[in-house]
């Protein structure tokens, strides 16, 4: 749906009081990427009161004439230069390709990227009409998805984008891409593990901007950084500056601030006596400098929970046990990102398995008022038993490991299964746990039990319900996988 003549001059008027920041101007900024349908949310709703009340530094298109090719390097520039990307998506994000242009170079550019929803279903556009690109927005395409699928060491943001850029390269090679194209690469995108805003908390919004970078806030606006008050995003990593006191970590390091286990630990690594701040930087400095003493033995500590090639610190994405995180670069170029959101016992029991991965003896390491476990980690290779470590459960799904509460596991296990098995889908929402109505909505609350406390998957339409007791968690998810034909011997199995 294109803007009226009068749409367009309303829109014109409007955003003459909004403020803009570009590349050139060597200050801190977010780039706002939008579809010109949704101005009157974006900006009214939220950018123009964010930069009226805190003095947010921003840069978007204020005429977003994409008629012609000369927005094309406006847009590249200042994408590249700003500090965060928000993406407010909605039908008509999916459908555009200049939006779909803007996010593929967010995520060549290792932008941090904050996913604000204005709509909750969003779905495959119906026309399959061919659209007129420019030759400069053809090259464009081919030119950061080919920079993409050739770069090692890939994010999961970045691998979901290859998926997307791949699902059309063929046809815009015959220049025959349709909006119907575009929706479909928006949905392989969307397959990442997204930590998706609501356009209806604004705090939440404020405040993930804020934890991301306080340097694009004017300084005379009244957010400021403050050790005694950051507001805590559970599903970011995320560098926070101290007013009173910095930490002095490796440059290739960023940390983020973790509230527990604050005593200092020291112990012996190869003979040599340390001392770290808190749990956390114990944690930090033995991986760093055991996988930069062996880093032939990073693909195989890949396979350790806490270990990702993911640099969670840059973007968005959500993984249970990298809420607090250090991300480091060893010599050879490959990304060691190290989650420290775990107990301390989940913590040693890591350290130890990182020991046996690179064959070293458990001598070599020594933590003074802590001793590693003997046993760590190894699938029982029984059917699902009911265990847990602390408040959290320790899985394996899918080839791949996690470290989760109760209700993130149910989710998951269910987010990923239904992805997988679409032609199960009927069977699956006469389960008592789903359901097709998003009961999260206000408008939608009602007194079911079991979806009390409830998620709502985005990529799959449904609502899971996770008020259960643990072993009705594990009946559901036993149901489920029967249902999709799955395996439970290898699919879902639970750590000891």
């Amino acid at each position: 749906m294109s803007l009226t003549e009068m749409q367009i001059k309303e829109r014109v008027e409007y955003l003459d009081k909004l403020s803009i920041t570009e590349c050139s101007d060597g200050k801190k900024y977010v780039f706002i990427s939008y579809a010109s349908d949704d101005w009157e949310k974006v900006f009214k709703d939220v950018v123009v009161p964010f930069q009226e009340q805190y003095g947010l530094r921003v840069y978007t298109d204020k005429a977003f004439d994409k008629e012609g090719s000369a927005w094309v390097t406006p847009m590249l520039r200042n994408i590249r230069a700003a500090e965060i990307v928000i993406a407010f998506v909605s039908q008509s994000y999916t459908e555009s390709y200049a939006c779909f242009l803007e996010m593929l170079t967010a995520v060549t550019s290792e932008r941090k990227i904050i996913f604000v929803e204005l709509e909750k279903k969003r779905k495959s556009a119906k026309t399959t009409d061919i659209l007129k690109l420019e030759p400069s927005v053809i090259n464009e395409f081919n030119y950061q998805s080919k920079f993409l699928i050739e770069k090692v060491n890939q994010t999961e943001l970045e691998r979901s984008m290859c998926s997307a850029a791949n699902s059309f390269a063929t046809i815009l090679r015959g220049t025959s891409l349709s909006k119907y194209d575009i929706t479909y690469a928006f949905e392989c995108f969307w397959r990442a593990s997204i930590n998706w805003k609501s356009i209806n908390n604004l705090k939440a919004i404020r405040e993930t901007i804020q934890n991301l970078s306080t340097e694009v806030f004017e300084e005379t606006s009244p957010v400021q950084p403050s050790h005694k008050s950051v507001p805590k995003q559970p599903a970011l990593s995320v560098v926070v500056k101290e007013e009173t006191k910095e930490v002095s970590e490796p440059k290739t390091s960023k940390a983020v601030q973790f509230d527990s286990g604050k005593s200092p630990v020291s112990y012996t690594l190869f003979g040599k006596k340390f001392s770290a701040k808190n749990q956390a930087n114990l944690m930090y400095d033995i991986f760093e400098k055991i996988l930069r003493k062996y880093p032939e033995k990073y693909s195989d500590a890949l396979n350790i929970g806490c270990i990702s090639d993911t640099d969670f610190s840059k973007v968005i994405i959500h993984k249970s046990g990298f809420n607090a995180c250090r991300t480091f670069i060893l010599d050879n170029g490959k990304i060691c990102c190290i989650g420290s959101s775990y107990s301390m016992k989940d913590k040693l029991r890591y350290i130890a398995q990182l020991l046996l991965v690179c064959g070293i003896d458990r001598s070599e390491l020594i933590i003074d008022g802590y001793e590693l476990p003997d046993k760590f980690n190894k699938p029982n290779g029984e059917d699902i038993k009911k265990t847990n470590h602390g408040s959290n459960i320790h899985y394996f799904l899918y080839e791949n490991e996690y470290i989760e509460n109760q209700t993130d596991m149910m989710f998951r296990v269910f987010d990923e299964t239904i992805k997988r098995h679409p032609e199960k889908r009927e069977q699956i929402v006469q389960m008592q746990c789903v359901s097709e109505t998003n009961y999260r909505l206000p408008e939608n609350k009602a007194d079911k039990p079991y979806f009390r406390t409830c998620r709502w998957s985005v990529q799959n339409g449904v609502c899971i319900g996770t008020s259960y007791d643990l072993g009705s968690k594990f009946s559901h998810i036993k149901k489920l996988l029967t249902i999709c034909g799955e395996s439970i011997d290898t699919t879902f199995k639970i750590y000891e």
